[in-house]
């Protein structure tokens, strides 16, 4: 980092402290009408009518671990039991 650059994040630094104090706060918008949801947030409610109380979006990374477990424990099984044999 030369330092130009240097001296520019140390004044953006202290300017970013010296603002903070100073920042107001942040209120929500008056909205007159509901906002729509995201295509994961729909995701998620239809999980949740669905299947009230299960955590059915946690599921795929169940089923990525078990995935991973079983192709781990495959490959040594593979191992011992080439061990033995001679070719």
């Amino acid at each position: 980092m030369g330092k130009a650059s240097e001296s520019y994040l140390w004044k953006t630094l202290n300017n970013n402290l010296k603002l903070r104090n100073k920042a107001s706060e942040i209120k929500p918008a008056q909205r007159g009408k509901r906002i729509p949801l995201t295509f994961g947030q729909e995701r998620l409610w239809l999980a949740e009518q669905s299947e009230s109380g299960v955590p059915l979006h946690n599921m795929c990374d169940i089923f990525r671990l078990k995935v991973l477990w079983i192709k781990t424990l495959l490959k040594q099984v593979w191992k011992k039991s080439l061990k033995g044999m001679k070719f």
